[in-house]
C-alpha cells in the first residue's frame, strides 16, 4: 500500500477538483482507492510473470531510492557538518546499496531469462 501512496495522493487531489457537493468525500475516497487496488489486481493478473518484472524494478530503482540517494544527497548536503564516523556510515550504505543493487539487478535478469 505505501507504493500506492503518491497516485493516491495524486488521484485525491484529481477528484477534489472536480468533486461536486452531491458526493460525500467519503464516497469519492473509498471510490478512488478501491478502482486503484482492482486495477493493480487486474494488472497482476493479466501480465505474465509481473513478479519478475517487479523484482526486477525493486532490485534497480528500489533499492537506489532507498539507500544511494538519500545517503548521497545527505553527504553532498551536509559534508562539512558530519563527522568522520558518519562519513564512514554514510559511505558504507553508498557501497552496500551499490553492491546490493548489482546483485539483486542480476539475479533478477537471470530470472527474467529463466522464465523465457
Amino acid at each position: 500500500m505505501l507504493a500506492l501512496y503518491p497516485v493516491i495522493e495524486s488521484a485525491d487531489s484529481f477528484t477534489t477538483r472536480i468533486q461536486n457537493d452531491k458526493i460525500p468525500n467519503f464516497v469519492m475516497y473509498a471510490v478512488v482507492r478501491i478502482s486503484l487496488v482492482f486495477l493493480t489486481a487486474i494488472v497482476a493478473i493479466l501480465v505474465p510473470h509481473f513478479v519478475v518484472i517487479i523484482s526486477l524494478l525493486a532490485s534497480t530503482a528500489g533499492l537506489f531510492v532507498s539507500y544511494i540517494f538519500p545517503t548521497v544527497l545527505r553527504l553532498k548536503l551536509k559534508y562539512n557538518q558530519l563527522k568522520v564516523h558518519q562519513v564512514f556510515v554514510d559511505l558504507s550504505l553508498v557501497v552496500f546499496g551499490v553492491i546490493a543493487t548489482v546483485v539483486g539487478t542480476t539475479f533478477s535478469v537471470m530470472g527474467m531469462i529463466e522464465v523465457h
